[in-house]
């Protein structure tokens, strides 16, 4: 809850302004007091031991200053209250205890009446309710209480006295409400109540009260923290500067450093930072790395020609289906009969050959075709191997041979077979146009191109154009037209993208008509997962698009895998897998990845990265106060995809 961080200790911010809070507040009704004895100065009461310690104390001499104020004899009790103070700034609480009560005991046994040393009490009150001696704190109300002492002041101690022992809120409540109605309007009033509320995360209300302290470093430091509460960081940012502008708080100016930070104010960021000496600041205060999606999604402006033609060549390759044929086994048997009638025993063998030849290959064509049509790729390519093995100089077996290579994702033995087609026989259309849906699946959009037009040269000078030909011309054509008409990717798009990835086959039926009309993806009964991840595999491209979409989706894990698909790395994606890295915690894979970023990042001005403020956020979450104070002067932003969230301890 907020409220335990408010200020540096509830205890301490009120009670050590406690004196100056009762001494200026108003009365409501005159008192009239009994008149102090006026006391004059002279050379027997003038006390020099007191004076010379008040010096010492002064000059830092605290071990000599000690010796004088015990040597004090007209200002004992100020002498004690002062050696309680040196013991208390040395964290020798013991011997500060000790001198408090002399104090307290020497106040007892020598004033008479409580009401013409109130100010003597009240300090003695606010020591013992800064260290927690609340027994003593309760004792002497009561001392105040017997006296039957008619002084606002002392009501306000006593709902003060409330304030810190009692967890029941509520009869301090309406006590402090009570003294308000009778216009009480004391300072420590208004900063009780903004404490409360602030407790019960009321924070308009603690605002409220906490405004009417007044010019108070105190109350600007608690109206930092409860803007912050509600997430107004700039408001949270001016009152912690108003605050340390009336006095020097190292952890508030930490704290206005990370939002300075946060609010992209790097000048004032290095003004704090660079002031800050002490390590243990960073202790109360650590942050959480964020990620921000929007600019993330700003950022995306891959063209639909290229990663919708990458998709659409993959499905493409999933509908052509292989040339099938039937091979005229009686025409080499009749010639073979008719060698063997002339006696040409050679000649008939060799066709007798060639029939059986013919038979076996026809006969593993028609079982890898029967194959294909079950959709057993893998079954297929095996049996057009066997029909190409017993038949090489077959172009159309060595064709549908080149084409299961294709279908089963080996892209570089298909290339290297389809070249072979083209080069023997340079007028067959179909290798050139597989050619281009391989080119466009691995992002080589301009050769696919080139490939195409091939295409369109070849088959045009077909006098008969059989219908694999015109099936794979009406292809082509709908690639063309994605060419002339680029456009960026939509959100929808990503959705429909990652719905393929994941396998959400309903979803994909109910935006049918979205995948046909936008984005012309045939919706057809092969296997979408496969052909998404095959494209993956060999676009590098969408494997980004697809890291962007896991990023967006918190799942930096997943994005990390999508980017190892990625052969060239460019700066932008080392900075990407450096956030994937540190939002799963591991700060020193983060770092390597920014200083790659930084070393291939020749644009020092690409809004889109910030690998130096990541490399600062690191550093925060170190807690390594020269790490810091180094990287934020060289900083100039926090543009980029990083955020971070504030945690403040109690």
């Amino acid at each position: 809850p907020v409220w335990l961080f408010l200020g540096t200790g509830i205890v301490f911010l009120i009670a050590a302004a406690i004196f100056v809070f009762f001494s200026k507040s108003p009365v409501p009704k005159k008192i009239t007091k009994p008149q102090p004895q006026k006391v004059v100065k002279t050379k027997e009461n003038l006390d020099l031991h007191f004076i010379e310690g008040l010096n010492l104390e002064n000059k830092g001499n605290l071990k000599q200053a000690i010796e004088e104020f015990k040597k004090s004899k007209n200002y004992l009790f100020l002498a004690y209250i002062n050696i309680a103070k040196i013991y208390q700034m040395q964290n020798n609480k013991q011997m500060a205890y000790e001198y408090i009560k002399k104090a307290n005991d020497y106040l007892h046994s020598t004033f008479s009446n409580p009401n013409e040393y109130i100010d003597s009490y009240m300090y003695l009150f606010s020591y013992y309710m800064q260290n927690n001696h609340f027994n003593e704190a309760k004792d002497l109300l009561k001392d105040l209480q017997n006296a039957n002492i008619k002084n606002h002041e002392i009501d306000i101690m006593i709902v003060y006295y409330d304030f810190l022992t009692q967890k029941d809120v509520k009869n301090v409540l309406n006590n402090i409400d009570q003294m308000l109605k009778k216009g009480y309007k004391d300072r420590l009033l208004y900063e009780m109540l903004g404490y409360i509320y602030a407790k019960e995360n009321n924070y308009p209300k603690a605002i409220e009260y906490f405004s009417k302290v007044g010019n108070s470093s105190v109350a600007e430091h608690n109206m930092a923290f409860l803007q912050f509460a509600q997430n107004n960081l700039e408001n949270a940012l001016n009152y912690a500067i108003e605050s340390l502008n009336k006095k020097l708080d190292p952890k508030l100016a930490y704290f206005a450093y990370l939002l300075a930070l946060k609010s992209n104010n790097m000048q004032t960021a290095y003004n704090l930072i660079s002031n800050i000496d002490t390590q243990d600041v960073v202790n109360d205060f650590s942050i959480v790395p964020t990620l921000d999606k929007q600019e993330l999604l700003k950022q995306i402006n891959y063209k639909d020609c290229r990663i919708i033609c990458a998709l659409q060549s993959l499905i493409i390759m999933q509908s052509i289906d292989p040339i099938h044929y039937s091979a005229n086994l009686a025409s080499n048997i009749d010639l073979g009969n008719i060698y063997l009638s002339f006696g040409l025993m050679s000649q008939a063998k060799e066709s007798y050959m060639s029939a059986i030849s013919e038979s076996y290959s026809l006969n593993q064509a028609n079982k890898a075709y029967a194959y294909f049509k079950e959709n057993n790729l893998r079954q297929a390519l095996n049996y057009y191997q066997k029909a190409y093995q017993s038949n090489p100089s077959n172009p159309i077996l060595y064709y549908n041979l080149a084409l299961m290579y294709e279908k089963n994702y080996n892209f570089d033995k298909a290339k290297q077979m389809f070249s072979v087609l083209i080069n023997r026989y340079p007028n067959f259309p179909l290798p050139y146009f597989n050619m281009a849906l391989i080119d466009f699946t691995q992002g080589s959009t301009q050769t696919a191109k080139n490939y195409l037009n091939q295409f369109f040269t070849k088959q045009s000078s077909l006098g008969s154009k059989p219908k694999s030909v015109l099936v794979c011309n009406d292809y082509a054509l709908s690639l063309v037209n994605k060419l002339k008409e680029p456009k960026n990717i939509s959100v929808e798009d990503f959705v429909l993208l990652k719905a393929i990835s994941d396998g959400r086959f309903d979803y994909l039926k109910l935006e049918k008509k979205y995948l046909n009309d936008k984005l012309h993806l045939n919706m057809k009964n092969f296997d979408m997962v496969d052909i998404l991840e095959a494209l993956r595999n060999f676009n590098p491209d969408l494997n980004r698009i697809m890291a962007d979409l896991y990023l967006i989706e918190n799942k930096p894990e997943k994005a990390i895998r999508t980017f190892t698909n990625i052969n060239d790395y460019n700066a932008q994606d080392y900075y990407k897998m450096a956030l994937c890295y540190l939002l799963l915690g591991y700060k020193t894979q983060a770092d390597d990845y920014l200083t790659k970023s930084i070393l291939l990042n020749k644009n020092t001005k690409d809004s889109n990265i910030n690998p130096l403020f990541a490399k600062l956020i690191i550093q925060i979450m170190n807690k390594n106060l020269n790490g810091m104070q180094d990287l934020t002067k060289k900083v100039n932003s926090n543009k980029g995809l990083l955020s971070f969230d504030i945690e403040v301890k109690k």
